[in-house]
């Protein structure tokens, strides 16, 4: 992430030491961050807020019953006013009394616009981030510079032709000029595919065939407290997977505290979806060859399975 997308373009030689370490910040430090008001800077860091916010809702499986995707999951719950709901800022009472937020009304309505009436921009740069956060940002920035954001009609594009019609009069021997003005409307530009390609392996399920493989002796495990060691594996996984190293390492940042097979004995879905992930990644290793690692697949899918409530 190039942290300089969040300076003030017409102030390039100011101090951005303080910035700079704020918005390089992942994790639940970024839920006091949005309650103090820090995101609504600039539309830039209104951008980072969400991507931060979002990923930590994703992380606590937030919208893993609802049926919606992540991205429009995390948009119904931001109307909501629940992101900072059951959060360690909530939890502490003086914290929302004694912060002295950060109001900037220009900032506050384009995030109206966002989230009521141009949901799709935040949708798309959700999806898009993941994979690179600086093209994304810079794309959905594009977006919101455009008039046609602003506007109350559907964005689809419009042109003024003017057609010329001579009439002569004979009576009067004169000509006369009309002009028929219309507006033609064409189709929208189609959006972009959302979510991942059909039949990639996500970030979860590529971090669970690492941990097979050093299941099997073939590798080493990865060892998610030494967090020292995140940017350079998030550098590797990158290379290998084209996701974002920033979203890696996020996804690492996620699995510091808790198991990557962790799942809720008072929700199965969790279960049946890590059973799910298991049984894709099985099937896949067996039709490609690699037998033993396959079979540990199913020996976790075995163990999963025995544990049903």
């Amino acid at each position: 992430m190039d942290l300089r997308l969040f300076h003030h373009k017409h102030r390039p030689n100011a101090y951005y030491g303080f910035m700079d370490r704020n918005n390089s910040r992942t994790g639940s430090i970024c839920y006091y961050y949005e309650l103090k008001g820090w995101y609504n800077l600039n539309l830039a860091m209104r951008l980072l807020g969400h991507y931060r916010l979002f990923n930590l809702c994703k992380a606590r499986q937030v919208f893993s019953y609802s049926g919606l995707s992540p991205e429009f999951g995390y948009i119904l719950h931001y109307r909501e006013n629940n992101i900072l709901k059951n959060t360690w800022v909530e939890l502490i009472p003086f914290v929302t009394y004694s912060i002295r937020q950060n109001k900037h009304p220009e900032i506050d309505s384009i995030n109206q616009i966002f989230l009521f009436k141009r949901p799709e921009i935040l949708q798309n740069f959700l999806i898009a981030a993941q994979a690179d956060f600086d093209k994304a940002l810079i794309d959905a920035m594009a977006q919101i510079s455009d008039p046609s954001f602003l506007s109350e009609a559907p964005l689809t594009n419009f042109h003024l032709e003017i057609t010329e019609n001579h009439q002569h009069n004979t009576t009067l021997a004169k000509s006369e000029l009309h002009i028929h003005p219309y507006i033609k409307e064409e189709a929208a530009p189609a959006k972009p595919a959302k979510g991942k390609e059909e039949g990639v392996f996500s970030k979860k399920q590529i971090l669970t065939i690492l941990d097979l493989l050093a299941a099997s002796k073939a590798i080493e495990p990865i060892d998610f407290e030494k967090t020292n060691k995140f940017p350079a594996i998030a550098q590797l996984l990158h290379a290998l997977t084209r996701h974002g190293e920033e979203s890696w390492r996020d996804e690492l940042n996620d699995y510091r505290t808790k198991s990557l097979y962790t799942w809720d004995p008072n929700h199965d879905g969790q279960r049946m979806e890590l059973i799910r992930i298991f049984s894709n990644l099985a099937e896949k290793l067996h039709n490609a060859g690699f037998k033993k690692i396959a079979k540990l697949a199913d020996q976790k899918i075995r163990e999963l399975e025995r544990a049903a409530p």
